[in-house]
């Protein structure tokens, strides 16, 4: 993977004297590092579509354990519609938990770490059916059909960021720690995944943590190409080249 770089985007709970907000340049970057005390984000610019189904796709690696993680959310405020993914963490296993217009799609437990080491994670929604899946490292985790989402439509022209729950930016209700580590080469997708345990939807899961490519993003967020806000204190650096090692 020699002569890739990606840039990375770090939210970390840190105390100091500046505030407001700074400019997350989508191409490799070198190291920015602002000390705030205030609420820590990163908005995704970009024309957000309505939206009937998705599939998200990430690299995070925390530092420390945190109660509650937020890698991603969405929300329009003019009619409340939504997306929200949030990680739950218990004493012995993880919950990943996929909220569309305030309804659970998805709640799957898992006992994969996620403190200390890189890992790829894929949420997939596809609302005609109501078929979800969740990858994770390339496996597929757990899949199913949640009929009470089905027909559901997320309406475009809200915001989209990762740092922080949708209400934390709305009415400043931090989702406890937010993300404390690092964020690299998320991607979002229109299309969701139909049938999870196809080979066809392996082989595309595969091609994505293989690859490491910050180009392989989606046709709504790509993080070669999709500008970045960071609000309250974020940090770039460039990313080793190493595939999962960044």
């Amino acid at each position: 993977m020699a002569g890739w770089c990606w840039c990375l985007l770090m939210v970390l709970g840190v105390t100091g004297e500046v505030f407001g907000s700074s400019t997350v340049d989508s191409t490799c970057a070198s190291t920015s590092y602002f000390k705030t005390e205030a609420v820590q984000y990163v908005e995704y610019v970009a024309e957000m579509p309505d939206l009937s189904g998705f599939t998200l796709h990430y690299w995070i690696h925390l530092l420390e354990p945190s109660s509650f993680v937020c890698p991603f959310a969405y929300i329009n405020e003019a009619d409340d519609t939504s997306i929200q993914v949030l990680v739950v963490r218990s004493e012995l296993s993880w919950t990943w938990v996929i909220q569309v217009n305030g309804v659970v799609v998805s709640l799957v437990t898992s006992p994969v770490s996620l403190v200390g080491k890189w890992h790829h994670v894929l949420h997939s929604w596809h609302s005609h059916s109501g078929n979800w899946s969740f990858y994770l490292d390339g496996h597929l985790v757990d899949s199913g059909i949640n009929l009470e989402t089905k027909g559901m439509t997320v309406s475009g022209g809200g915001r989209a960021y990762s740092g922080q729950r949708y209400n934390a930016i709305t009415s400043s209700e931090p989702c406890d720690e937010g993300v404390h580590g690092w964020l690299t080469l998320l991607g979002l997708d229109t299309r969701g995944i139909q049938r999870a345990e196809h080979w066809m939807s392996r082989l595309m899961v595969t091609v994505l943590v293989d690859g490491c490519s910050p180009e392989q993003g989606g046709d709504i967020l790509t993080w070669d190409y999709t500008p970045r806000q960071g609000y309250g204190g974020v940090m770039t650096t460039r990313a080793n080249t190493t595939c999962g090692h960044f």
